[in-house]
């Protein structure tokens, strides 16, 4: 399975990550707080890709440095054999055992009890037809969908229940065509039908570039910051289920 990303803020050059890395910075950040962290690697067998977005509901945006830190060392740290092509339930599975720890441990613990109101973050990590979504606090994960040559936006109601720390995670498969949309929730809010159906068709974006191209045309209009990864290719019906 091939994935197309396009975000906006867009990241800082390598040489801007390492010189912030000190710092905890390993995303993007806008004025409005928000920050971005997109890998995106290639296996003989297909491609894996982590795209996350962080929200910090305060002035300062330092909260976002530790996640993001601890989220791409999880991702460079990946240990992918081949047999976990061969049996993806099993590697998922075992991956959204890691995350879980991830988040329960050191973010939403007891020491990141603070930090947890200050700071929301949502993302997808995509391996072979198998996603994982993860969410907490104020964001929101749609997918984008088309039905009768109309888009439509649909939110996935993660259940952030599950865990005493807030934060919502589970697996769900994937199909070509389908655009998975991460934004701040205020920003959904303002997110209508009509201007995604003029710029955001999933069927007709071929390439990452022109994904990156048309969400800058929707932020251009609408303001805020977001995160769309489409799946798969252009020749197949899709859903995220």
């Amino acid at each position: 399975m091939d994935y197309f990303c396009g975000y906006y803020p867009k990241q800082m050059r390598k040489s801007e990550q390492r010189e912030n890395s000190a710092q905890g910075q390993v995303s993007a950040s806008d004025e409005a707080g928000a920050s971005l962290l997109v890998q995106h690697c290639e296996y003989p067998q297909g491609q894996v890709l982590l795209a996350c977005m962080g929200l910090s509901l305060q002035e300062e945006n330092a909260e976002h440095g530790p996640v993001m830190e601890a989220l791409f060392r999880w991702f460079r740290g990946l240990h992918i054999r081949r047999r976990d092509w061969k049996d993806q339930d099993r590697a998922v599975v075992r991956w959204k055992g890691e995350l879980e720890t991830l988040f329960g441990g050191k973010f939403c613990g007891v020491e990141g009890e603070n930090s947890q109101v200050a700071l929301s973050i949502s993302g997808i990590f995509c391996f072979g037809c198998k996603a994982i979504l993860f969410r907490m606090g104020e964001m929101e994960i749609f997918t984008i969908q088309e039905d009768i040559g109309r888009m439509y936006l649909r939110a996935l109601p993660l259940d952030d229940r599950q865990f005493q720390s807030g934060v919502a995670i589970e697996v769900v498969e994937t199909q070509p065509n389908v655009g998975v949309m991460i934004v701040p929730h205020e920003f959904a809010k303002h997110i209508t039908n009509i201007k995604l159906g003029e710029c955001l068709k999933m069927r007709t974006i071929m390439s990452e570039e022109q994904l990156q191209k048309q969400l800058e045309e929707l932020l251009q209009v609408t303001g805020g910051a977001a995160i769309i990864v489409k799946i798969g290719g252009a020749s197949c019906d899709g859903r995220l289920a």
